[in-house]
């Protein structure tokens, strides 16, 4: 008969040998369950989140900057008809009071781009003695614009005696293009503005004028 012990020995192996089996199958089972990837769900962004989000800045179009009308406009082209006479005038005289005299006896057969074109050449032959004829032409109301800015430029290059009587029959004539422009010019030349007084300008330029002349 065995023993006690020899009995307790032989019924607990195929016992122990399960336990084992079941221990290592969970142990297995555990560790493939920790190695194995998470499976991520991603969660759409509630309301209140996307709200946070800030919107791009939009873009600006590009413009192109308007067409202001104070661009000078574009000269007139001469006629060829006037570009001719011009030349005839110019190139016809040895003496160039007669080429002034010429481009004068001329002037009202020239077109608007024609005087304008005409305009300097007597600037440069007219001497101060008779620039008369070309204040008179200075003062024409119908004279366009662009001979009296050319001029009146010209007036500033001339002698005392011409210049400043000139000038103040320019501010005088208030609807000139060039009437304020003269009466700036006279205010800081004669130290005061005298309105419309225009008896008390002429008499304070005749005293300036006389001052200057007188040693």
């Amino acid at each position: 008969m065995p023993s006690e012990q020899q009995k307790f020995s032989f019924l607990s192996w195929p016992v122990i040998v399960l336990i084992l089996a079941v221990v290592a199958g969970l142990g297995w089972w555990i560790i493939q369950k920790d190695t194995a990837s998470p499976v991520t769900v991603e969660v759409p962004p509630t309301k209140s989140e996307a709200s946070k989000k800030k919107p791009l800045t939009p873009i600006a179009p590009v413009i192109a900057p308007p067409v202001t009308s104070d661009a000078p406009p574009t000269p007139a082209a001469v006629p060829r008809e006037d570009e001719d006479k011009i030349h005839a005038w110019l190139t016809g005289f040895d003496d160039t009071n007669e080429i002034a005299a010429a481009i004068l006896a001329g002037w009202k057969q020239l077109s608007e781009p024609g005087r304008t074109a005409a305009a300097p050449h007597l600037l440069n032959l007219v001497p101060d003695e008779r620039f008369t004829a070309l204040a008179d032409i200075l003062m024409d109301p119908t004279t366009n614009g662009e001979v009296k800015d050319i001029f009146f430029a010209g007036v500033l290059n001339r002698g005392d005696e011409i210049k400043w009587p000139l000038i103040l029959r320019v501010m005088e004539q208030k609807d000139h293009p060039h009437s304020q422009e003269a009466r700036n010019m006279l205010t800081v030349v004669l130290g005061k503005d005298l309105g419309d007084d225009w008896p008390a300008w002429r008499e304070l330029m005749r005293t300036q004028l006389l001052k200057q002349v007188q040693p």
